[in-house]
Parts: C-alpha cells; sequence; structure tokens
C-alpha cells in the first residue's frame, strides 16, 4: 500500500506517541495488542501499527483518550467490529 507523505508522518508520530503510552516499553505494547514482541519492533521498522492492533491498543488504559485509531492509522476509512 502506498502512502502519502502526511500519512506516513502521521503514523510515525502516532507510534512515538503509542511508546511514550508505554513508559518507552516495546514489550509492554506488545502485550496489550496482544502480539509477539517481534511484531512491534517491525511496526518501529515500518513506522507505523497494525489496523487490528491500532483498536485493541485505542481501548488500553494506558492509551484511553491520549490518541485514536483514526490518528494511528488514517489511512483507514472503515473500521469494522468496533
Amino acid at each position: 500500500m502506498n502512502f502519502t507523505p502526511a500519512e506516513l508522518a502521521q503514523q510515525k508520530k502516532a507510534l512515538g506517541i503509542l511508546w511514550k503510552c508505554f513508559n518507552f516499553n516495546k514489550s509492554s505494547m506488545a502485550v496489550a495488542a496482544g502480539v509477539e514482541r517481534q511484531t512491534v519492533y517491525n511496526w518501529f521498522r515500518r513506522g507505523r501499527v497494525s489496523a487490528t492492533a491500532a483498536l485493541r491498543l485505542e481501548r488500553n488504559i494506558l492509551v484511553d483518550g491520549v490518541i485514536n485509531k483514526e490518528e494511528m492509522r488514517p489511512d483507514v476509512k472503515e473500521w469494522f467490529g468496533v
């Protein structure tokens, strides 16, 4: 998928905000998102979280009200299973 430079910048910024929410601990992010730690490392390599993880992370107590799924993934137009 091709992202605009603005979308890429927003996704990277959101990833940084998430990292701060979890006190700079990628392992905690993995547990909250229900994924393996390696998956979180891949998010940082790619510069974005998966849409599924954005749904899970948005509901986490550490993230609640700080950032939402739309800010994490501005490219997703319809959110299913919400």
